[in-house]
């Protein structure tokens, strides 16, 4: 297994949400944020950064010549059994490119309402209060755009299902 599909295996089975590749004066340092946290995972020779960048961007098909500009894409990380995808951001710094992966878990492993933390007695009121409304703005903030996205889509889930009408604030017809 090559460095970069172990840097990318290690964050997933660690449950980071995202992957930073640092360009270093003396090295390539490589942290994971888990649970809002960055955290160090391993330190390689400055030696090895072009290299890593350059399978990085063939991994998503980004161009590997280019080392001035941002690039960014996603991918769908497959191996080991393991699948899920990933987007990747290539911006320069003074030691080279620095590397920022997203890893995105695919629906059937995304958390219910149930279980994004809220205590029971908040879950409830949520649940029958909130989310009960015909009509309504909810206000959702925390540092990572797209898992507030992922929850919001959590919470409308059941409502999809159900074939309740989101537009008019009621259960749909079938017409």
């Amino acid at each position: 297994m090559d460095i970069a599909d172990q840097i990318i295996e290690n964050a997933y089975h660690r449950d980071a949400s995202d992957i930073h590749v640092e360009a270093l004066e003396d090295r390539v340092r490589i942290r994971f944020r888990q649970d809002g946290v960055m955290v160090h995972y391993k330190d390689y020779p400055a030696s090895i950064h072009a290299k890593l960048s350059s399978r990085f961007k063939i991994m998503r098909g980004a161009d590997i010549t280019e080392k001035r500009r941002h690039q960014d894409s996603s991918l769908l990380f497959e191996h080991n059994g393991i699948k899920f995808d990933l987007r990747m951001s290539f911006f320069v710094t003074v030691y080279g490119e620095n590397i920022i992966m997203r890893l995105l878990k695919s629906q059937e492993q995304l958390l219910g309402i149930d279980k994004i933390g809220m205590l029971p007695n908040m879950l409830e009121r949520f649940k029958n209060e909130i989310l009960s409304l015909p009509s309504g703005v909810l206000l959702v903030t925390g540092a990572h755009w797209i898992r507030k996205i992922i929850h919001c889509v959590q919470l409308y889930k059941p409502y999809q299902q159900t074939g309740y009408n989101h537009h008019h604030g009621g259960r749909s017809s079938g017409v």
